[in-house]
């Protein structure tokens, strides 16, 4: 599985819009694991925040059977230097925030770690500006 980590942004796209369609599934378990991702990244399309974990979107073609079989040989640090090609860690309130409200929506809380904004075992991050303005080509802005 290591040599299928994601290796562009429209990959990482792809895998956060599928992490948000999956948890919509009544039957999804991956509602009982939200509480436990630290790191959760967060891209504006169209308009909307749409918030996925690192250790979901590190992954080419994600979904939610796929992640669940693999679930013990996922190892979330090793998405960070992947994805900080793509993405910074922001202590932005506002996306805690926003954050608070997706999770709460499936009755979950955010994962202390992640809360604490400034921790290095945790956090929220967003694109980075150059690849802001390529996320909006791509949605077609």
């Amino acid at each position: 599985m290591s040599d299928n980590y994601v290796e562009t942004l429209e990959e990482i796209v792809k895998n956060i819009e599928q992490f948000n369609r999956d948890l919509k599934k009544s039957d999804s378990k991956l509602r009982g694991l939200l509480s436990m991702f630290r790191h959760w990244y967060c891209i504006n399309k169209n308009g909307k925040k749409m918030f996925a974990p690192n250790k979901f979107i590190i992954f080419k073609d994600q979904n939610e059977n796929k992640y669940r079989k693999n679930l013990w040989n996922l190892y979330g640090n090793r998405s960070l230097p992947i994805l900080s090609k793509y993405f910074e860690k922001t202590n932005d309130k506002t996306l805690l925030d926003g954050l608070i409200e997706f999770l709460g929506e499936y009755g979950k809380k955010v994962n202390r770690l992640t809360k604490t904004l400034n921790d290095p075992k945790g956090g929220i991050y967003v694109l980075k500006k150059d690849y802001e303005q390529r996320l909006d080509k791509l949605c077609g802005h």
